[in-house]
């Protein structure tokens, strides 16, 4: 069944890379959505897949991004839109 995983990161995130390194880790995977950054400071990514999978992308952006990361709030939920492919939204 495909899931939604809303998730928004906090902490030094922005700047660093966070949005291309995580389309790039996104992209090993079969899944979609996208990932911008916020007027907040924070960046936020929307992914849709199976929730294992998805718990897997989450690990490893938490992992590439330990020092940056300081939180993060996360959401599943049922698809509400259909994305093709993961993007980055500017």
């Amino acid at each position: 069944m495909m899931t939604e995983m809303y998730v928004v990161f906090i902490g030094h995130v922005q700047g660093v890379g966070f949005r291309h390194h995580t389309r790039r880790i996104a992209s090993a995977y079969p899944i979609c959505g996208w990932v911008g950054n916020e007027s907040d400071g924070t960046v936020k990514m929307v992914a849709q897949g199976d929730k294992s999978i998805l718990d897997r992308l989450l690990t490893d952006i938490e992992s590439y991004f330990s020092d940056n990361i300081h939180g993060k709030k996360v959401k599943y939920q049922t698809p509400t839109k259909e994305y093709l492919g993961f993007q980055i939204v500017y």
